[in-house]
């Protein structure tokens, strides 16, 4: 071989070589951004999935009254949950519940290494 065909060889090899390279790195940012929205999807849903389980159990206890409550039906169950209005008497939960999910979204939660959740200081 000579000199020539052999540059031109060794030029084709590192051309695949990053386009292979290039092609690796390019799956590992789409699954990355593909696991960030599953996992942004999976907090939305679990905060509804919270907000509709307290609400629900708070008017099942009679806790406020029924007209602090928007019903909603899914597959014909209603569902009850707290309106967000200055001046009900839930306006103290949904507040809590809102700061709650504030902690969520910022990570202020935390585990520790035998399991159990600290909250995060800042400092």
């Amino acid at each position: 071989m000579s000199g020539s065909a052999f540059a031109v060889a060794r030029r084709q090899q590192q051309t695949t070589t990053t386009e292979a390279k290039t092609a690796q790195i390019e799956d590992i940012l789409v699954s990355e951004k593909v696991l960030a929205a599953r996992k942004t999807g999976s907090v939305q849903l679990s905060k509804k999935l919270l907000m509709i389980g307290i609400c629900n159990i708070s008017y099942l206890r009679d806790l406020y009254p029924a007209t602090c409550y928007n019903t909603f039906l899914v597959d014909g169950k209603p569902i009850y949950v707290l309106n967000d209005v200055k001046g009900t008497p839930a306006r103290k939960l949904i507040s809590l519940l809102q700061s709650s999910f504030e902690a969520i979204d910022k990570k202020y939660q935390t585990r520790d290494l035998s399991g159990r959740e600290r909250a995060r200081e800042r400092h």
